[in-house]
């Protein structure tokens, strides 16, 4: 198993549902922007926002939720 790491903020409100079954789901969309260090204008800089819709499941979700 590969872990993948995103810092970033959480841009929706959790939304947590529980599926006939008893399995528990929570989602979320996260926005990532890369920041770095512009030598030329001698300032950090934003580079573009990236959107991640996160779903979680089980006892992560509840954690999450």
């Amino acid at each position: 198993m590969e872990t993948l790491q995103i810092n970033g903020l959480v841009a929706t409100t959790p939304r947590h549902l529980v599926t006939q079954d008893g399995l528990p789901i929570t989602s979320f969309r996260l926005a990532a922007s890369q920041r770095r260090f512009d030598r030329s204008q001698n300032k950090w800089v934003d580079g573009e926002t990236n959107w991640y819709t996160i779903t979680a499941f089980r006892q992560l979700a509840i954690n999450v939720a």
